[in-house]
């Protein structure tokens, strides 16, 4: 299970869709892709896009449980703050970065994120799920840190080996240099923020556009 910020719903959410699935037509069908060890198997759902705020392990009911009743908690604590219903959040998704400074080399590829205007309210969220799933106990070691909001593209953990469709056992990092060169200052647009998610990755709701099952919400709007 994780805790996310859905990009993809509402009109702007198609927009920014489509803006992505152009970007990786353009990419994979380019003469330096395969020179550069881009293929299809890197590349994320377009339709998938999202804001991880958190990842868990659910592995029994009891577990379960206290993540449903920590999503409760978290929509308290944002509601305390930015009021009820909260004020409107809007995002800006523009322009390409990556999780190491070596573009040569890259396992992680995504759009970055901001809050229009500057405000801190995406951020209060963000630290408010950290604190929610933390205080029951919920969260791995890895994500008791503040978030870098971030919505991935290309990530080499899901590249598959020649032929046989599985996944290639290590990772092995793309040239984003040519990527760059063209699409550093790709612009998807403005979001605006309409729930949290509680998630189940493997599943996925066609109500939603195809997007993670749901298994929990906070409403923002």
């Amino acid at each position: 299970h994780f805790v996310n910020i859905p990009l993809i719903l509402g009109l702007d959410g198609e927009a920014l869709v489509g803006a992505i699935r152009a970007f990786t037509r353009h990419v994979l069908s380019s003469t330096y892709a395969s020179g550069c060890a881009i293929d299809p198997s890197i590349v994320t759902e377009p339709g998938h896009a999202h804001l991880t705020l958190c990842m868990l392990k659910l592995y029994s009911d009891e577990a379960r449980a206290k993540a449903v009743a920590a999503m409760a908690s978290l929509s308290t604590a944002i509601r305390s703050t930015l009021g009820d219903p909260p004020a409107r959040i809007d995002l800006t998704v523009k322009g390409l970065g990556a999780m190491n400074n070596d573009m040569s080399a890259v396992d992680v590829l995504f759009l970055k994120v901001h809050e229009v205007g500057g405000g801190e309210a995406v951020n209060m969220i963000c630290d408010a799920a950290v604190r929610a799933f933390g205080d029951a106990g919920l969260l791995l070691p890895k994500d008791d840190r503040p978030v870098k909001l971030h919505a991935t593209v290309m990530n080499t953990r899901l590249r598959r080996g020649r032929g046989d469709g599985e996944l290639s056992g290590g990772r092995t990092p793309f040239d984003a240099r040519r990527v760059m060169e063209t699409h550093e200052e790709m612009d998807c647009g403005t979001i605006r923020l309409s729930s949290v998610h509680l998630s189940r990755p493997g599943e996925f709701d066609v109500e939603l556009g195809g997007f993670y099952r749901r298994v929990a919400e906070c409403c923002l709007v």
